[in-house]
């Protein structure tokens, strides 16, 4: 197996020319046309008086801002179990900085204790040690992060988790990753561990399926190296044989991780067995709920709109990547938790954003009129605001909202000239979302 360093984000853009995007779950590899979504349902003239009447304004950005704008938020969420927080593309300093916000406002106003990010679950196991006992340099843990995540907002965010921690010792916020694009070493040495602790005469099987698969050096030439054998099944199957070995050792309360490390080792295999970012979602979907029931309090899901919306099914287009239709993380969450998954999706009219690997920062128009975020931003309505989708509506706008929907979505691939071509589509804005967060304007984020 490969040993040499290399960076995640590195091993990404070498995956995206040799396999066509296929390493950030947009269906199998190659370049397709962009996907055709069904016409938008046409905008009845009471929809910008229904949003401008019930939307409420936003006044701050910025993460320390005093929430007293956000105080609707409080009766919005009730009393759900998890909050996922969506946002339109993963480059913008404002809807990063509100999200960081808003997380603010569910630990400190609404009791919310764990952020479930949408990264991988081995790095989200390092920064919950951060987080939990000061170990390890928040800048150096994003260093090897997802491209995105390797920004100043994403740091602010850990530090003020940190920080929040330190001054809350017996009560402190959680972090998991709930991905499985980059599964590391440290997975592997925490089931080894457990299966020593509790059945040491079956290290010599577990070694027999993790010694063929376990990553050798850093994990972006992993990830090329096993995407490069011609038959993956040998692979998958001793990830497999290896988490059913762990499921079937009694119970360790000191090693309740485990068994979900041994699943992320499994998901790591199918999904860059096939590229299908079903398996992703699947994925992100159980370990939201793993971890909610592993720590015991509320949980924030922070992942893009395609994967927090209640998408069952759920239409991705990112040129010139194939189109993917799945049952979203979302959709899979609503199904287990019902009316206590609360999906709330994050859009913007204009602006600038980083996109891409390496990253770019392209210019943002405003969106075409086959996307139904032109609807978001009626003259009358605040610039940045928060809406209730569910607020009573006249028949029209109801009309409207359980309507076929087009919504922009800036994924890892981006052309200004053809916005109108990145969407998710196949449901509706109150199908896919319980509460709406719009901004006007958007700039950039800050690459570490």
């Amino acid at each position: 197996m490969p040993t040499e360093p290399n960076s995640y984000g590195t091993s990404r853009r070498s995956l995206l020319r040799a396999v066509g995007g296929g390493a950030l779950g947009l269906g199998v590899a190659g370049v397709s046309r962009p996907a055709v979504a069904a016409e938008p349902t046409a905008m009845p003239d009471p929809v910008p008086r229904w949003i401008s009447g019930h939307a409420h304004g936003i006044a701050s950005t910025v993460p320390d801002a005093a929430p007293v704008d956000l105080e609707p938020l409080r009766t919005m969420i009730g009393d759900v179990a998890v909050v996922g927080l969506g946002e339109s593309t993963h480059g913008a300093h404002e809807q990063l900085g509100l999200k960081h916000r808003l997380v603010r406002f569910l630990v400190e106003r609404a009791g919310f204790r764990s952020v479930v990010l949408e990264e991988d679950w081995t790095k989200g196991i390092q920064i919950d040690e951060f987080l939990r006992h000061g170990r390890g340099d928040p800048r150096d843990l994003l260093a090897d992060a997802g491209t995105p995540w390797q920004c100043r907002e994403i740091l602010d965010l850990l530090v003020w988790m940190r920080e929040y921690n330190e001054r809350h010792p017996t009560d402190p916020v959680r972090f998991a990753g709930a991905d499985v694009v980059s599964v590391r070493a440290l997975a592997y040495d925490a089931v080894t561990d457990h299966v020593a602790r509790r059945a040491p005469r079956r290290l010599a099987d577990l070694s027999a399926h993790y010694d063929v698969i376990r990553p050798a050096g850093a994990i972006g030439p992993h990830i090329a190296w096993y995407r490069g054998q011609p038959d993956k099944k040998p692979y998958i199957d001793h990830a497999r044989a290896a988490r059913d070995l762990v499921a079937s050792l009694p119970a360790d309360p000191g090693r309740r991780l485990a068994p979900r490390h041994a699943e992320a080792i499994v998901g790591f295999h199918e999904y860059h067995a096939t590229s299908a970012v079903a398996v992703r979602d699947r994925y992100m979907a159980d370990t939201v709920a793993f971890w909610r029931g592993y720590t015991g309090g509320r949980s924030i899901y922070w992942a893009s709109n395609v994967h927090s919306a209640c998408g069952d099914p759920l239409t991705i287009s990112y040129p010139p990547f194939p189109p993917s239709t799945q049952t979203s993380a979302g959709g899979i969450l609503r199904r287990r938790y019902g009316d206590r998954y609360l999906s709330v999706a994050m859009t913007f009219d204009h602006g600038e954003v980083n996109a891409g690997y390496p990253l770019q920062r392209y210019a943002v128009p405003p969106p075409a009129a086959q996307l139904t975020d032109t609807a978001l931003a009626p003259a009358a309505a605040p610039a940045d605001y928060l809406l209730d989708l569910r607020a009573p509506a006249p028949p029209a706008v109801r009309s409207w909202l359980r309507g076929p929907a087009v919504l922009r979505a800036v994924g890892p691939s981006y052309d200004p000239a053809s916005d109108a071509s990145y969407f998710i589509s196949g449901g509706s804005l109150r199908g896919w979302f319980d509460v709406l967060v719009h901004q006007g304007l958007v700039t950039a984020t800050t690459p570490l």
